[in-house]
């Protein structure tokens, strides 16, 4: 070390910001990740709802041949 540097917490060679670049290919990124996970939510409640409702339409005629079948 040179004589009369001290090592000090926030002292020294103070690290640089990324380039421009990087900033705006991060960013691009983000956006299509988040496009992607919009996509993703829309295509998997529009898959959930249509099972849903297949499950709705079992249990509505398992529920009608339980109550034909308890009636005769």
């Amino acid at each position: 070390m040179l004589a009369g540097t001290e090592l000090r917490a926030g002292v020294g060679k103070r690290s640089e910001d990324p380039p421009v670049y990087l900033k705006e290919v991060t960013m691009v990124l983000l956006w299509v990740l988040v496009a992607l996970l919009l996509l993703f939510a829309i295509v998997g409640g529009v898959a959930i709802s249509k099972f849903l409702f297949f499950v709705l339409i079992v249990a509505g005629i398992l529920a009608l041949v339980g109550l034909f079948t308890r009636a005769a």
